[in-house]
């Protein structure tokens, strides 16, 4: 049995929260990917479909899926741009419960000392968190994409917006090592 795990973050500095985030100014953008688990391994992953009207990056990839995620603004913690994106890509469905629950989580994962959940590019240009959703909010997570269709149909949400979501998908995940 292997075990893949990601690559140390940084030394945990002194204990403080977010010490193995990268704190140089390369840390620009920041990805969350809802992950479903079934019999314990990743099965599903949660991406949204962009709107080629409203994304320049859309045009280039088919399917358009992408992560939640984006631009950190100036003066943002890493935690506060992840749940600021995650809210704004699901057209303020994500809020309350769900949303207080990511941000503990990411900020746990700040604390690791190496976090299988947490990655970067090699330059910590950009940050991706995988986040298993928590058994007792399943059902939220679970038929997000329903309720996304059923309150934004096919249409972006926000047309004023430079890049919108017009769906979100469950994308399953046929391979996996474990």
């Amino acid at each position: 049995e292997r075990t893949v795990r990601a690559t140390p973050t940084q030394p945990l500095r002194n204990n403080e929260p977010n010490a193995n985030m990268p704190r140089h100014p390369n840390v620009a953008s920041v990805f969350v990917i809802p992950v479903k688990y079934k019999d314990g391994f990743p099965y599903a992953v949660l991406l949204s479909e962009q709107d080629a009207r409203t994304s320049p990056f859309a045009r280039l990839f088919e399917p358009k899926l992408d992560a939640f995620g984006g631009k950190r603004d100036p003066g943002e913690d890493c935690i506060t741009t992840a749940v600021r994106e995650v809210g704004e890509e699901s057209g303020m469905l994500i809020r309350g419960k769900p949303l207080q629950a990511l941000r503990d989580w990411i900020a746990a994962q700040l604390q690791l000392e190496d976090s299988a959940n947490v990655y970067w590019d090699e330059e910590g240009g950009a940050v991706f968190f995988f986040y298993p959703i928590p058994c007792g909010e399943e059902k939220f997570w679970y038929t997000l994409h329903e309720t996304f269709a059923h309150q934004f149909g096919a249409l972006p949400y926000d047309r004023t917006r430079k890049r919108s979501p017009i769906r979100l998908h469950w994308v399953k995940i046929d391979a996996y090592m474990h």
